[in-house]
């Protein structure tokens, strides 16, 4: 009975120190801070930072780990795998190691707190330690949701499938339409109206009217999956094709249309006004046996509800090429735009390749554009950057000399507003030619047809010459100017039997003041050019260098035909905007060469008239004013001495 007893509280002993052991080692670990609280989104990385003491004075701390419990939050969980922790293996006696808590929460881990534990573990030379750290992690609220589409055609039903992207528990789900394209859809019931993080859940849509929609129309409607104040909207598109039933024919994609590939210079798909377009369309042909396959292009103003002019008699483009089975083939197509192609509209190109007089049943126009949209058009992007162009300019291939013909042409004002003023100038010095259209109004978008008769000298050299169309604009009323131009340069070939060019040598050229030189009054300057050649000859009056003080308002003539030996005179007109001494240049253009003078002139300012009728009389003025204030003196007299004379009364 004895010895039970000794067995007993030996036992008891033994039990009592293991306790106190283990007491002693988690005194001997500790945190701080003393608890990890931390937070973070759903799908993100938190850390928090520890320092890990050793309490022990003369004994290391060797072999450390760490384990974990998962995170909870009611029935929802953070696993232990999410969570690690890195600290060094060995802590000295007495001293702090630095550790850091790393927590990976998982993509839709539900929104609220979660709590755990970690415990650090550790061995001494004699005994094994421990040391827990309470960890609180709360993650945030992202509520959210995505609404997707697929199979809705023009003929055929499709699926709306709702996703819970967030973290929080959706519920009271509804689906509607924004109602804004030109066709209507309908949704069958959900399948549930709440979900958990993560889940989703479908609805049937179908359409009764998507069967009308035409090409160019709005055949993208968006549609709104809500919850609460938590919303997404998506977008379903109705394909509408280029093939002739405005349905797509070929679906097992025998012939397929792999590249439509935009070959004009600069950006891809970014066309403007007369701009020289190249495009190459490649076909694939699946079938077992060769097929004769036809390709059609067009280019459709959705604004207008119409296909462009591609050509004087064309609005789309066809090439019919034969591709052998397994094989594909290039379809190029160059047209040049026309010049009415209109900023503010929105232009979309189509494609379609189809088996040839098979369209009905084998027909195909999604397409992959290169560098562009991949589906049943391309957009196009306005690209210009010009306020005015010259276009279908026409000619002779040759003009003859000693002869006159026409050159006809268009100008178009893309982005200058209405009611702009303008005027046409057609030049060229070798052949004395300079000439100008009445002035004209063109609101904008609009065009205005121009010709001008040319008349080719006789004593001219036959070769290619340049010719420039000068359209001015920005006019200004007070000066009477025009303050900016567009040029178009072209060649014109000068044939025939002509005259041999008569030698000539440098005109004379005097410029004299033929008026008052006075702001904003008409300065008038006489040109007088003598011909020194031994024949006659053209000679194109050119004012420079004036532009900064006066406006020209005009020469006249502007193009003088002088015999050898004789004078004539050009009168040049200005509009002064300034005062003080001004300098302009004369340029006297024939057969090529330019003869120059340059003219200074005083510019005074305008004052009043009485003004100018004081400075006309020079000195004289001074004895008028003397005159003048005698004689308001002799009146004021006249005025007292009538006001003093004595009045008789009425009796």
């Amino acid at each position: 009975m004895a010895q039970k007893a000794f067995m007993f509280v030996g036992m008891l002993a033994l039990l009592i120190l293991s306790f106190s052991l283990v007491s002693s080692a988690v005194d001997d670990v500790q945190f701080y801070p003393s608890s990890a609280i931390v937070s973070g989104n759903q799908g993100a990385q938190v850390t928090g930072n520890f320092n890990v003491e050793n309490t022990l004075s003369v004994t290391d701390i060797n072999n450390i780990y760490v384990t974990f419990q998962s995170l909870v939050l009611g029935s929802s969980t953070i696993p232990n795998t999410s969570l690690s922790f890195t600290v060094a293996s060995t802590i000295a006696a007495s001293q702090n190691a630095s550790g850091t808590l790393i927590v990976n929460i998982p993509s839709n881990q539900l929104a609220g707190t979660y709590q755990g534990s970690m415990t650090l573990y550790g061995n001494t030379s004699s005994s094994s330690l421990r040391g827990t750290l309470p960890i609180t992690l709360t993650v945030n609220s992202q509520p959210s949701l995505t609404v997707t589409q697929s199979g809705l055609t023009k003929t055929s039903n499709g699926t709306v499938t709702i996703t819970n992207t967030g973290n929080t528990v959706l519920s009271g789900l509804v689906l509607s339409s924004l109602n804004d394209a030109d066709f209507n859809v309908t949704f069958g019931s959900l399948g549930s109206t709440s979900l958990n993080p993560g889940q989703s859940t479908t609805a049937s849509i179908s359409s009764t009217n998507a069967g009308n929609l035409n090409l160019g129309e709005d055949s993208t409607v968006s549609i709104r999956a809500t919850s609460g104040t938590v919303t997404n909207t998506g977008s379903v598109e109705i394909p509408v094709t280029y093939c002739s039933d405005l349905e797509l024919s070929d679906t097992n994609n025998q012939l397929k249309i792999t590249d439509v590939r935009d070959l004009s210079s600069g950006d891809d798909w970014a066309w403007s006004p007369l701009k020289d377009i190249s495009l190459r369309v490649t076909v694939e042909n699946n079938y077992d046996a060769s097929k004769s396959v036809e390709v059609k292009i067009g280019l459709y103003d959705v604004s207008r509800g119409r296909f462009v002019d591609l050509t004087t008699s064309d609005r789309e483009l066809t090439d019919n090429v034969r591709i052998s089975d397994d094989s594909d083939e290039d379809f190029n197509f160059d047209f040049q735009l026309p010049a009415d192609i209109n900023q503010n509209d929105d232009y979309r190109l189509y494609v379609k390749a189809y088996v040839r007089s098979n369209e009905k049943t084998i027909c195909t126009s999604n397409a992959d554009f290169t560098n562009g949209d991949t589906g049943y058009y391309q957009n196009i992007d306005y690209a210009s950057d010009d306020d005015i162009l010259i276009a279908n300019a026409k000619f002779p291939t040759s003009f003859f000399c000693g002869t006159s013909d026409t050159i006809s042409f268009d100008v178009y004002n893309f982005n200058l507003g209405d009611n702009e003023k303008m005027r046409v100038r057609l030049y060229n010095s070798a052949l004395g030619i300079s000439t100008y259209s009445d002035q004209f109004e063109l609101d904008e978008g609009n065009s205005e047809s121009l010709s001008f008769d040319v008349n080719i000298p006789q004593n001219v050299t036959a070769k290619l010459y340049g010719f420039t169309l000068f359209v001015e604009y920005d006019y200004k009323d007070s000066s009477e100017t025009y303050k900016n131009y567009f040029d178009q340069t072209y060649n014109l070939n000068v044939q025939g039997t002509c005259a041999e060019v008569v030698s000539t040598t440098a005109p004379t050229i005097n410029a004299q003041l033929s008026s008052n030189a006075v702001v904003g009054q008409d300065l008038v300057v006489t040109v007088s050019v003598k011909n020194n050649g031994n024949g006659a000859a053209n000679f194109i009056i050119a004012p420079t260098n004036y532009e900064s003080w006066a406006g020209l308002v005009s020469v006249e003539p502007q193009v003088l035909t002088i015999n050898a030996g004789s004078t004539q005179q050009a009168i040049l007109t200005f509009n002064p905007t300034e005062a003080g001494t001004k300098t302009f240049n004369v340029q006297v253009i024939s057969n090529g060469n330019t003869e120059e003078r340059a003219v200074s002139v005083t510019i005074t300012e305008n004052k009043s008239s009485i003004t100018n009728f004081f400075e006309s009389l020079g000195d004289t003025t001074y004895i008028i004013a003397g005159v003048l204030v005698l004689l308001i003196i002799l009146v004021i007299v006249l005025i007292i001495v009538a006001a003093r004379k004595p009045r008789h009364s009425d009796f």
